[in-house]
């Protein structure tokens, strides 16, 4: 990569018979009975902060920067299933990587720095979106095919 690995993890690289990272969490989500969106199966974290950067890379993989309201966090996290702190935007406020903020506030949002674009490309392997966001509108176009199916979930 051209900035290097900011993120002082190894390397981990993908092979055609290993399947991916992380065969066992794709196996044990295999028998979870509502599903999520395809990028969030293979990322499960044991820090709740963890996912608010997991929506923010999905959110910057489909739309590139823009400034992200804790709103449209919260209402991604409900919908997909995840849990998050009560203060995402506090999370957003003190992220840090090697001293230096991943986030800056912008207006009422917040919108990934030069260095936390390069963290959650790096740490989720995603590009910047071109989709256009236009609102409140966008999350549930995005996520119109995904209904989950709570008579099923325990």
């Amino acid at each position: 990569m051209a900035f290097g690995n900011i993120l002082n993890e190894p390397q981990f690289r993908r092979s055609a018979n290993s399947g991916g990272l992380n065969n066992n969490l794709n196996s044990f989500q295999s028998s979870v009975p509502t599903e999520r969106p395809d990028f969030f199966v293979g990322h499960e974290h044991d820090r709740l902060k963890d996912n608010v950067h997991l929506i923010v890379a999905w959110l910057y993989s489909v739309y590139g920067l823009f400034p992200i309201e804790t709103k449209l966090i919260r209402e991604t996290a409900s919908r997909i299933g995840l849990i998050i702190p009560n203060r995402p935007d506090n999370t957003m406020r003190q992220a840090k990587c090697k001293g230096q903020k991943l986030y800056d506030h912008v207006g009422r949002g917040w919108q990934l720095s030069a260095l936390g674009e390069r963290y959650v490309q790096q740490r989720y392997e995603v590009k910047a979106g071109k989709t256009p966001y236009d609102g409140e509108s966008a999350l549930d176009n995005l996520l119109e095919d995904y209904k989950p199916n709570s008579a099923e979930a325990v």
